[in-house]
């Protein structure tokens, strides 16, 4: 199980596992249908275990968490970050945003995509789970 801070985060709310990147990627839509309602403080644990090439200013990988009410539908960006080094980052979020974005309670599938910037940051591989109660 993944954790940060002494924190052991639940393997069913993984959204990527080992995801490796060169360019521009998409993970795999999972179904998370627990965290599309209600009005809970979420967060997403980003863990970079591989970065290669030169970060910097100008040279990093963007990541997007994307939400939609289903497996095949429409998906909208609900946060996103800039990833630059190795090691764990939380993304606070809650379900208020992802109703904004996918303009529903009743978002059911989540996805990652991660785009590079620039060409110096040659490749990173990082994982991601959803959270419950971040402050």
């Amino acid at each position: 199980m993944p954790q940060l801070n002494n924190r052991t985060y639940d393997a069913q709310l993984e959204v990527a596992a080992s995801t490796a990147v060169t360019t521009t990627a998409s993970t795999t839509a999972v179904a998370i249908p627990s965290i599309g309602c209600g009005d809970e403080d979420l967060g997403l644990l980003l863990n970079v275990t591989v970065a290669t090439g030169t970060f910097d200013a100008s040279n990093y990988y963007t990541v997007e968490l994307l939400a939609s009410t289903a497996v095949g539908g429409t998906y909208y960006t609900v946060t996103n970050d800039i990833v630059m080094a190795v090691g764990s980052k939380l993304i606070a979020f809650n379900t208020r945003q992802v109703a904004a974005a996918t303009g529903s309670n009743d978002a059911t599938h989540y996805k990652l995509t991660v785009t590079k910037v620039g060409t110096t940051a040659t490749a990173l591989t990082l994982s991601a789970q959803v959270t419950r109660g971040v402050c």
